[in-house]
């Protein structure tokens, strides 16, 4: 029996490995997406039909990041696809008469993403006359053939004048990555984009970019509403309140205030924003324009769970009021805001004020005694380092980890009593805490403790050891410390 090269009914080359390129993509490699593609060179229209049904599903789960990607790989062609010619081949080729308007389009738009510039430019031209390609005609515009720039050009004038419902969201994050692509100037195309973007006839489209779950659509959002000559100032006020992202929120709120507008109504909201930062902005603001309030707010934040927070406010106090007691301020709150006033009293107190502090080293309360810790450190190190050593063994996490930093801090480790909690806590956490204390010792006592560790800390610190290990002979000839006689020995 003789093989007819010409036989329809028998899928070719690129067409019999179809289900496994499916497969794989199926499974998240894109790379396989150039094998499919290439079915499009051959002439076997069943298999065509599949891979344009394939193409079609996958376009509809692209994220942008995953578009760019693949319009990358695409070109990075292999030695199996560099036979074809592409020049030959008409995209009206690739289509059969079983595909539907969905599936023509995903042709066309994986299609612009081919290693040959003849085809893309082919892809751009026709991509026009399908509805929600204007993302991947921006893609285009940035095409550093300067033919398939042109046609982008031209296509993306006419989406631009005929949007479909979604169309100009989904180009949201294109059209930045134009604004900021480096082969020629853009700046005529992202304007007329961001301002079709910000009219009122599309107002609803930007509320659904302000609404997305993306923050990069948010970011652009914001930047297009603030990037006209008269922004919608009342939908920006709307943003400042509703915008998650506490930096986004920050940016609304400094662009409004550059235009000059009066931001009374949102400062309350901002005094008690979750994020310090957002505080500290709201604060800056009353300072600059509300002085008389911007005192008792000062007071107020004295307070304030943040210690940026706090000395912005001690600050502003200190240049009003010349004669403010901040340490008898913070004594008098000790009671009823625990944490911050001791906090400030951290900050802001003697050696003495340490009596006052050190009972709420027993707090059952965690950041009470997290704070405390603090305080008493900062105030009189020496004095406390043994008792805050002690806080190595206990159970709460919070005060573990505390404990340690401080230490480090201070760099003023009992190395012998933190080997001892080491050995004896059956807490993983609180071993390595106390290994990464072990490990500041000098060159050849901190061999002794790795090796020590190694040998008697048990299975859940082996791992630690070793790269601890392999860190120490690695940087052996960073220092030139000699071992004494005893830790040859011990060795």
């Amino acid at each position: 029996m003789f093989w007819d090269k010409n036989d329809k009914h028998k899928p070719d080359w690129f067409g019999s490995k179809l289900n496994d390129n499916e497969i794989a993509l199926q499974s998240g490699d894109y790379s396989a997406i150039p094998r499919i593609f290439c079915v499009f060179s051959e002439n076997h229209a069943l298999s065509k039909a599949r891979a344009a049904s394939i193409l079609c599903h996958l376009l509809d789960r692209l994220t942008f990041d995953e578009v760019v990607r693949i319009d990358a790989q695409m070109r990075q062609t292999t030695s199996m696809e560099w036979f074809i010619n592409w020049r030959d081949y008409a995209i009206d080729s690739f289509f059969t008469s079983s595909m539907n308007e969905c599936k023509r389009r995903a042709v066309v738009i994986f299609a612009s993403f081919n290693p040959n510039g003849f085809i893309r430019e082919r892809a751009v031209r026709m991509m026009k006359d399908y509805a929600d390609t204007l993302p991947f005609i921006i893609l285009r515009q940035n095409d550093w053939v300067v033919q398939v720039r042109q046609a982008a050009a031209l296509s993306f004038t006419y989406r631009l004048q005929n949007l479909s419902d979604g169309e100009i969201i989904a180009a949201i994050p294109f059209a930045d990555k134009l604004r900021w692509s480096s082969r020629g100037s853009h700046d005529e195309y992202t304007e007329k984009f961001f301002a079709v973007l910000t009219s009122p006839a599309y107002e609803q489209d930007l509320l659904k970019g302000f609404a997305s779950s993306n923050i990069r659509t948010r970011r652009i959002c914001t930047n297009a509403l603030f990037g006209v000559k008269y922004p919608n100032i009342k939908l920006a006020f709307k943003r400042l309140i509703l915008e998650p992202d506490p930096f986004l929120r920050a940016a609304i709120f400094k662009k409004l205030n550059s235009r000059g507008q009066k931001m009374d109504s949102t400062i309350g909201i901002f005094l008690n924003d979750k994020y310090s930062l957002n505080r500290i902005l709201a604060f800056q603001y009353l300072c600059d324009n509300d002085q008389n309030r911007a005192l008792q707010v000062a007071q107020d934040l004295l307070l304030d769970k943040n210690a940026a927070v706090r000395e912005n406010a001690r600050q502003y106090i200190s240049n009003k009021v010349l004669d403010f007691d901040f340490r008898s301020f913070y004594k008098a709150h000790m009671a009823d805001f625990s944490v911050s006033a001791i906090s400030g009293l951290g900050e802001t107190g003697k050696e003495e004020d340490t009596i006052v502090i050190e009972g709420y080293l027993n707090s059952a309360t965690t950041s009470a005694a997290r704070a405390a810790m603090t305080a008493v450190m900062r105030l009189d190190g020496t004095k406390y380092a043994l008792a805050i050593t002690e806080f190595l063994a206990d159970h709460r996490v919070g005060l573990v980890k505390t404990a340690r930093n401080l230490i480090i801090k201070v760099n003023s480790p009992d190395y012998v009593r933190v080997m001892e909690i080491l050995r004896s806590t059956p807490y993983e956490n609180t071993k390595q805490k106390c290994f990464s204390i072990l490990l500041t010792a000098g060159k050849w006592q901190r061999l002794i403790y790795i090796l020590d560790v190694l040998e008697n800390g048990g299975l859940q610190m082996v791992e630690t050891s070793m790269a601890a290990l392999k860190g120490w002979i690695i940087g052996y000839n960073s220092s030139f410390a000699v071992a004494s006689a005893a830790q040859i020995e011990k060795l």
